[in-house]
């Protein structure tokens, strides 16, 4: 799970560079081959310019580095390592 989210923004990241960078290539893959989103924008230009696609992999390395950091910072802060109560709950009550 954590190395699709992981996956998930790194494709994020670049498919936005793509489109920042790049303004025709994402309608033109959109058109060609259904690359609605960031990510698929990003998967289908991986597989058509891999060279570029591994320069725009270390461009945002750092970012996702970063972000991944901050992710597991908040999910730490909401929710905390599991710890049991004081509550038997094998134990009948009165």
């Amino acid at each position: 799970m954590d190395d699709h989210e992981k996956e998930q923004k790194k494709l994020q990241l670049i498919g936005q560079l793509i489109k920042d960078r790049m303004p025709d290539v994402p309608p033109l893959l959109e058109k060609e081959h259904g690359a609605d989103t960031l990510e698929k924008v990003a998967e289908v230009f991986g597989e058509f310019f891999p060279l570029a696609f591994s320069q725009f992999e270390e461009l945002v390395k750092d970012d996702v580095e970063e972000w991944w950091e901050e992710y597991q910072e908040h999910l730490d802060r909401i929710d905390p390592p599991f710890v049991m109560d004081k509550f038997d709950y094998l134990r009948p009550q009165i």
